[in-house]
Order: C-alpha cells, then sequence, then structure tokens
C-alpha cells in the first residue's frame, strides 16, 4: 500500500494503541491534521474509515484471544479495549459474522463439518450474474504454494467485513460465477489460504488478498466479466475480519451453499489449475 505520511503515522499509532480508548480527535491530533482531512486521506488508502480500522484491529485481536486462550469473553472484551460487553458482542456479531461464543466454537464445529468449495448465491432469484478469473503475482504464489484455498465475495464496503452479499470457496479452480445477486455496486474481494485448516484461516491476521480495484456494479444479466489480481499482504493490508471458513460449512453457513456454478463468458476458459 502507497499512503500518505499521515496516513501512515495515524496506522502506527492506532497499531500500538489498539487497546486502549482512541478517539479519531485523538489520532488526528497526534499526526497534526483535521479529522476531516485524516479521515478522507486514511479511507482512500486503506479502504476503511480511522475508526473502522481502529475496531477491525481489535477484532482480530479478539479472534485470537478467543481461540488460543482459556479467557472469558467478558475479559477478551476488557482486553481489547472494549468498556461495554453488549457493544462488544453486537459489533463482533456484526463484523465476524457469528457471536463471539459461536466463534470460540468454530474449530470444534468445522472439524466435524469442514468449510466445501461451493457458492453461496444472492437473496434476489433470477437477479444479476458476475464471472471471473483469480489470478496471482508471483510473490503471493511463492506464500501460498500451486493449490490454495480461495475465498471470493462481494462486499458492500471495500473491506471483507460480516457476511458477504454473496461468494464461493474455490479449490483447485481460478474461476468463480456468482448468481442471484441483488441489484447495486458492490466490491469484489478475495483471500487464499496455503493450509485448508479452519484453525489457521481463523487466526490468520494477514492473508494473501485481492480485489477488482473498484466496484461492480450488478444489474439485469450478466455483468462484464472480472480479474481479482491476488497480492503478498503489505504492512497494512485491510484486516479481513469474517470467519470465512464459516461460511461454506454445511453446519455453520448461514445460507446454504449449492455446487459451483459453471461460468458462462467465453473468454473464461482453461480455469482448472
Amino acid at each position: 500500500m502507497s499512503a500518505r505520511p499521515e496516513v501512515v503515522s495515524a496506522l502506527r499509532l492506532i497499531e500500538q494503541h489498539h487497546t486502549e480508548p482512541l478517539t479519531l480527535a485523538e489520532v488526528a491530533g497526534a499526526v497534526g491534521y483535521s479529522q476531516f482531512h485524516l479521515a478522507r486521506r486514511f479511507k482512500e488508502a486503506v479502504g476503511l474509515a480511522p475508526m473502522q480500522w481502529l475496531a477491525a484491529r481489535r477484532f482480530l485481536h479478539a479472534r485470537r484471544l478467543l481461540l488460543t486462550s482459556d479467557a472469558s469473553v467478558t475479559d477478551v472484551c476488557m482486553e481489547v479495549g472494549f468498556s461495554s460487553l453488549g457493544t462488544f458482542t453486537r459489533r463482533f456479531t456484526a463484523e465476524v459474522g457469528v457471536g463471539p461464543r459461536e466463534f470460540r466454537q468454530l474449530p470444534e464445529r468445522l472439524s466435524d463439518n469442514p468449510a466445501q468449495p461451493g457458492h453461496v448465491p444472492g437473496t434476489t432469484r433470477d437477479g444479476g450474474r458476475v464471472e471471473g478469473r483469480i489470478e496471482f503475482t508471483a510473490a503471493a504464489r511463492a506464500l501460498i504454494g500451486p493449490n490454495p484455498l480461495i475465498y471470493v465475495g462481494l462486499f458492500t464496503e471495500r473491506a471483507a467485513r460480516g457476511r458477504p452479499v454473496c461468494g464461493s470457496h474455490l479449490r483447485d479452480t481460478d474461476l468463480f460465477a456468482f448468481r442471484d445477486i441483488p441489484p447495486g455496486d458492490y466490491w469484489l474481494l478475495a483471500s487464499a489460504y496455503a493450509e485448508d485448516d479452519a484453525l489457521s484461516q481463523l487466526t490468520a491476521e494477514r492473508p494473501v488478498t485481492g480485489g477488482t480495484g473498484g466496484t461492480v456494479r450488478i444489474g439485469a444479466g450478466l455483468a462484464e466479466a472480472q480479474r481479482v489480481l491476488m497480492t503478498a499482504p503489505g504492512e497494512w493490508a485491510t484486516p479481513i475480519t469474517v470467519a470465512l471458513p464459516a461460511l461454506t460449512s454445511p453446519g455453520t453457513a448461514a445460507r446454504p451453499p449449492i455446487p459451483l456454478p459453471v461460468p458462462m463468458h467465453r473468454g473464461l476458459v482453461g480455469g482448472v489449475r
């Protein structure tokens, strides 16, 4: 990520103090810019507003504590900088897709019902469609090997927060095809993992990620084919807070996954790795 010095300074401040009470006014004052200027530059650079980034950083910390320690949910809440258990639980659920207690149980539940390749369609019957290909830079490919597990989905923001509008879990293919998408403009985002292991995916802070660089407009019929370029994670990669393996597990998915649709675009051929 190439960002202005004030944004990098703000990111470093948030990283160092994410477990402490911190306001936008304090962050802006520390880097010597107005709140408006900093918030705008920050979101342009990383896809989230400063306080959204702070929350995402706290939730990544909370996810790791929930899965690697015996601390109670209340203790985790306080440890990562929240003073209200109710607020922590509500916001954690919105960002991660499940509540903190349910999240703690995911490794066990996913061991019994592993996430499987499949597609979770949108909620609009006969809605819009979009298809595309996942590609990797050489650096990204070196990190995750020849046959990674890929999650790709449409999100309402430029960050993988909460449940996607629709998405797919891919293995042995670089191609995706989404169906039944409500009309709108969405961010097409993906992440890839070398290990088909729920715990390593749920605790990963900087996976290989990618996107289309701008929003994808969905209307009636088939949208233009998309290319998602996966890159090695930088120091300030936008956090992924959603619990991705839970989206396509038969035991945890909110909407039942279906077999991966076959892409219809003529140019999308030769996608099997």
